[in-house]
C-alpha cells in the first residue's frame, strides 16, 4: 500500500512540475514577442504623429491617420496588459484586496477611453443603477479587467455601431456588463478579464446573438460587507 501512496505523491509531484514548467515556458514566450512587438508600434505611432501635421495632407486625409495612429496606440496598450497578464497565476498571484467602489473605477476608465469612442463615431452609453458598487478587490487589476472589455468593444464595433456598458447589483453581486453590436471575438480580453474576475472570486461569461450581430460581456463579483470604500484607480 505504501508504495502504491508513494507512487501516486511522486505522479502528482511530477505533473505540478511539468505544469510549473509550462506556464514559466509560455511568460517567457510571451514576454518576449510582446517586448520586440511593443518597440516598432511606439515608432509608427509616433511617426504616424509627424506625418499627419505635413501640409500636403488635406483633413480627410489626416483624420485617417489619426484613425491609424490611434488603433496603433490601442495594440501598444494590449501588449502592454499582455505583458502584465503574464504575471497572472492564479494559483500563486498575490493580489491587495479593499473594499472599492467598482462603478467609480468603470466611471473614470469609459471616461478615459471617450476619445477613441469619439473618434470611431460610436454611440456609447454609460448606465449605473444604484451605485455605490463595493467590492473588496484590488484596484488596478479592476481597472486592468474592464479597460479590456470596453476597449475590445470599441476595436471590434464598427463606426456608427453601438456600445453599452451597465453596472448593478444582482443577488448579492455586482455586475458590470458590457454589450456592443459587434460579431467579432477577442480571445486575448478574453482570457484577461476570466483571470482577474477569479482572483476576485468571481465570474466572466460571455454571449453572442449572431442574428443581432451583438456580444455580451458579464462580470459577476460578490459584493463587499464594508459600507466605506477607496476610489483611487491610479
Amino acid at each position: 500500500m505504501k508504495d502504491k501512496s508513494s507512487a501516486v505523491m511522486e505522479s502528482i509531484e511530477a505533473a505540478k512540475t511539468l505544469a510549473d514548467q509550462v506556464h514559466a515556458a509560455k511568460e517567457n514566450f510571451l514576454t518576449q514577442i510582446s517586448r520586440e512587438m511593443r518597440t516598432p508600434l511606439r515608432s509608427i505611432a509616433a511617426t504616424l504623429s509627424i506625418i499627419k501635421e505635413q501640409s500636403i495632407f488635406d483633413a480627410e486625409a489626416r483624420e485617417y491617420l489619426e484613425f491609424v495612429r490611434r488603433n496603433v496606440e490601442l495594440d501598444v496598450r494590449h501588449i502592454d496588459d499582455l505583458l502584465d497578464i503574464t504575471r497572472i497565476n492564479p494559483s500563486k498571484t498575490q493580489i491587495s484586496k479593499r473594499p472599492v467602489d467598482i462603478s467609480a473605477i468603470v466611471s473614470r476608465t469609459a471616461e478615459a477611453c471617450r476619445p477613441d469612442i469619439e473618434f470611431g463615431h460610436l454611440s456609447f452609453e454609460l448606465d449605473i443603477k444604484q451605485s455605490p458598487h463595493l467590492v473588496n478587490g484590488d484596484a488596478v487589476r479592476l481597472r486592468q479587467m474592464f479597460w479590456s472589455l470596453i476597449r475590445s468593444a470599441i476595436k471590434f464595433t464598427p463606426p456608427g455601431g453601438e456600445i453599452r456598458v451597465q453596472c448593478l447589483r444582482q443577488d448579492g453581486e455586482a455586475l458590470v456588463v458590457v454589450s456592443d453590436n459587434s460579431a467579432k471575438s477577442d480571445a486575448d480580453a478574453t482570457v484577461d478579464v476570466k483571470a482577474i474576475a477569479e482572483l476576485h472570486g468571481g465570474k466572466f461569461e460571455v454571449s453572442s446573438d449572431r442574428n443581432a450581430r451583438g456580444r455580451k460581456f458579464t462580470v459577476r463579483l460578490p459584493i463587499a460587507a464594508s459600507a466605506s470604500a477607496s476610489t483611487d484607480i491610479n
